[in-house]
């Protein structure tokens, strides 16, 4: 884990986490600093999660509740670096109940709060045990709101669950479990119009071609990321 042999390094791969700490992170907007719940603990970058007022139906976690993130040490963190085009392998668990996301075409601006204003989301989450979990394109391995996981290959929240995710000049794969489950072209015609028919709509810079950083969010979940 959080290793490069020397073929990777010669065929150009770069390690993005360290199993250490969280050089190379930093919280969206804020180069050079990093909220207190994310840490490197036993090879993973966690975070840490928080209390809030939670109550469950047919089994399935709801929380409610305002969060003060940036009093807490919270917030979604990115990259230092830009990435085009790209292969990105990752390794992912959630907490029962826990809802998370993997975002990879960030832009940072001071126009934007939050990743999910700029990024497409690859959506982590305990299907079984979260509400979301029962929303069609709000499920492990959905194109969050936009395009549904085809088939579904998460595995049960505690274990780990493997993550490719191919950026070439716009053609866009997420792959889970070694299945590729969606893939869509952000210079297309198709995107363009799905996007224009979201919630993503108002945000210009939303799912565009060039450079963006990695991201992973603060839902407030128990998450765990190699």
């Amino acid at each position: 884990d959080n290793t490069l042999s020397d073929q990777e390094k010669s065929e150009g791969w770069k390690l993005l986490f360290d199993g250490e700490s969280t050089k190379g992170w930093h919280t969206y907007n804020k180069p050079g600093a990093i909220g207190s719940k994310w840490v490197a603990r036993d090879g993973a970058l966690v975070f840490e999660g928080r209390d809030r007022f939670e109550f469950f139906v047919a089994g399935r976690k709801i929380e409610i509740g305002h969060v003060d993130k940036i009093a807490d040490g919270g917030e979604d963190i990115v990259s230092d670096e830009a990435f085009d085009n790209f292969e990105l392998h990752l390794e992912w668990k959630i907490s029962k109940g826990g809802n998370n996301g993997i975002f990879y075409m960030i832009k940072e601006s001071e126009a934007y709060d939050e990743v999910w204003k700029t990024s497409p989301e690859m959506q982590v989450m305990d299907n079984a045990g979260h509400k979301d979990g029962l929303i069609y394109k709000h499920r492990a391995g959905d194109l969050y709101d936009l395009i549904p996981a085809d088939p579904v290959r998460v595995k049960p929240f505690g274990e780990w669950n493997k993550v490719k995710i191919i950026k070439n000049n716009g053609s866009i794969e997420q792959w889970l479990n070694g299945t590729k489950v969606v893939s869509y072209d952000i210079t297309s015609d198709a995107w363009k119009d799905l996007v224009s028919k979201s919630k993503f709509a108002e945000y210009e810079e939303f799912g565009t071609p060039g450079a963006g950083r990695i991201g992973f969010q603060d839902h407030d979940n128990l998450v765990f990321y190699k």
